[in-house]
């Protein structure tokens, strides 16, 4: 702890820049760190020192088909930062839930191949995640929500909340599941009916715009009025941040 008192009493910018080069996760409080936690409660940075401890994942936007058919490929992108500290050190699954709007039982698909380990931290760090969605040929028409879900691998594990990662993001992560609502809607179709945007649209999640049938989600107000024009998109805005 003498680290923290001699080192890391600096304005903020330099104990963040401190932390993410040292990759904290946690705080032994031993004798000797209380005063260097009153220091930073004093400052108004304790909070937020321990919120971003280990890795802070937040979902920055989302582009996907709005529409595809059964047996197909639809193509979601997640851009993802990490506000965090530290990165993600054990692998984890990406699995997504289709949940029939019309009631019914959810299906999931095959886990996705992202390893979320290469979200580094640091201000400015986002990564884009390109994930197929390969829909079985069986999977009934209509329309379905999509969530998701960032399980251990671990099969002892795996089906218990408490062990999935949760995203920052306010109002998407549900207790019970363990899972994300993402407020994304996906149309199936008959299998061979075709339907779906082009992969091409994938490139607009980046623009705040969608083009082609695509749909964009991006949690930013500022961005909202370009979305709402951009052409053949449906825009959905989700404002704010969790405590987490």
């Amino acid at each position: 702890m003498a680290a923290l008192n001699n080192d890391l009493m600096k304005d903020g910018a330099g104990t963040q820049a401190d932390f993410i080069e040292l990759g904290f996760s946690v705080f032994n409080r031993e004798d000797g760190a209380e005063p260097t936690f009153d220091a930073w409660r004093d400052q108004g940075r304790y909070s937020d020192i321990v919120r971003r401890l280990g890795y802070r994942l937040r979902l920055v936007s989302a582009t996907w088909d709005a529409s595809a058919s059964a047996g197909s490929t639809a193509q979601l992108r997640l851009r993802i930062a990490n506000d965090g500290y530290a990165r993600v050190l054990n692998p984890r699954l990406l699995r997504v839930h289709l949940k029939p709007l019309g009631g019914g039982s959810e299906r999931v698909l095959a886990p996705l191949s992202a390893d979320l380990r290469g979200l580094l931290p640091g201000s400015g760090a986002e990564r884009n995640l390109d994930l197929p969605l390969a829909l079985p040929s069986d999977l009934p028409v209509g329309s379905y929500a999509l969530h998701l879900r960032l399980p251990d691998p671990s099969a002892s594990i795996a089906a218990r909340s408490e062990y999935c990662i949760r995203l920052a993001n306010q109002g998407l992560w549900d207790a019970a599941s363990g899972a994300h609502d993402l407020g994304i809607t996906l149309a199936v179709s008959a299998a061979g009916g075709g339907g779906g945007a082009p992969s091409a649209s994938l490139q607009a999640a980046d623009l705040g715009s969608g083009v082609g049938g695509a749909a964009v989600w991006m949690p930013n107000s500022g961005r909202s009025a370009r979305l709402a024009a951009a052409s053949g998109a449906r825009a959905m805005v989700r404002m704010g941040v969790g405590s987490r």
